[in-house]
């Protein structure tokens, strides 16, 4: 059974969410569009009046965000996902592994998980920024290659 959220931990909830949307610089309506709610839902959610919330909805929600369901909800640990991140050169997958599995990732979610690793660049590790770079260059000698490819 699902736990109860009570008024406290939604205002709570919402605050943590707000604080996550501030340090990333994102508005109230691209929130809500990442995490397919409507801007007006969104913006009772960070402010702690939707009532019809549980905490299954801020599991979905957190794992939209690609967010720690554990720091949302109960304000443990930190809002970053532990993730090692790795490039299949044979298919081009992009993979985000996370203590769950390794999860290969369609062109739309790629491009929101690039978007949330460009945003957390200070917080990789070195290998994982030479990973991003190695993996730009191969991209961009493959375009290369085709483009010229393409003109003979």
């Amino acid at each position: 059974m699902d736990h109860v959220i009570d008024d406290k931990e939604r205002v709570e909830v919402g605050r943590r969410l707000k604080e996550f949307r501030k340090e990333n610089r994102l508005t109230q309506q691209k929130m809500a569009s990442m995490i397919g709610y409507s801007s007006p839902y969104y913006s009772l959610i960070e402010n702690g009046k939707a009532v019809n919330v549980n905490q299954r909805s801020f599991e979905r929600i957190a794992k939209k965000l690609k967010i720690n369901k554990t720091w949302l909800i109960e304000g443990v640990g930190e809002p970053a996902v532990d993730y090692v991140l790795a490039v299949d050169p044979f298919s081009d997958n992009i993979m985000i592994e996370t203590e769950d599995h390794g999860v290969p990732l369609s062109s739309q979610t790629s491009r929101e998980t690039l978007y949330t690793m460009l945003l957390n660049l200070p917080k990789l590790n070195t290998d994982e920024l030479e990973l991003l770079i190695d993996f730009a260059k191969t991209q961009k000698e493959m375009k290369q290659t085709e483009q010229n490819r393409l003109s003979e």
